[in-house]
């Protein structure tokens, strides 16, 4: 990345002395490995990427005598990650920017398909959740979980412990944070920013959290 070049998760362009190409994101039987919060598979041959410009979207691959040539006495592991050809599966989704730049966008391993059938990004969940004023950012954040067998993807929060002493203290609702946590009411009220927070950002309907549990922050 060039020095005067601000753009948030832009690497630039590579080195002379390695070779970036996308892979798309589909198996050998043709179907979609993984999918965006759109539901669309991370193609090459992709010219928008969430309404901006983009040549290709897609697994970013990595070859070089820069890079390493497998892990250290661990060949299935080596195997898994370097194809025939030398190249470095990275497990990163990039997409090419029009002046060439490679801009990094997810992983592959953090896109959890849900029980329907629909992918969540939980990275970019998380980061959107942590705007909230309920969440303690300091000694902790959110964490967002989902599988194959859920709906819907849940949270687990380090809540601001000043933020919610002064709410139970303005609802008339006593206890010590511990016990404060434990609330039903406290629980809906997090949730509650929390979704507002998801729906006024970037997620989409399926990442936005059906339940969350609270943690006591610092």
């Amino acid at each position: 990345q060039m020095f005067d070049d601000i753009r948030c998760n832009v690497v630039g362009a590579p080195l002379g002395s390695v070779e970036i190409r996308l892979r798309s994101c589909v198996g050998a039987d043709g179907e979609p490995e993984v999918m965006d919060r759109r539901q669309q598979p991370y193609l090459v041959t992709d010219t928008d990427h969430y309404g901006e410009p983009c040549k290709g979207r897609g697994e970013v691959l990595i070859r070089g005598p820069s890079v390493s040539s497998g892990y250290f006495k661990q060949p299935e592991k080596t195997q898994e990650v370097y194809d025939m050809d030398g190249w470095f599966h990275s497990g990163d989704v990039g997409i090419i920017l029009p002046d060439g730049a490679l801009m990094l966008v997810d992983r592959l391993k953090n896109l959890v398909k849900l029980k329907g059938g629909e992918y969540i990004a939980l990275e970019a969940m998380e980061k959107e959740y942590f705007s909230s004023a309920w969440v303690d950012g300091i000694t902790g954040g959110v964490l967002c979980y989902g599988d194959g067998d859920m709906d819907r993807p849940v949270g687990l929060v380090q809540v601001n412990t000043t933020a919610l002493m002064k709410w139970a203290q303005d609802n008339g609702i006593s206890g010590d944070i511990d016990k404060l946590c434990m609330e039903p009411s406290a629980e809906k009220v997090v949730l509650d920013s929390l979704v507002a927070a998801g729906k006024g950002g970037s997620l989409s309907a399926n990442e936005i959290l059906c339940a969350v549990a609270l943690l006591p922050g610092s």
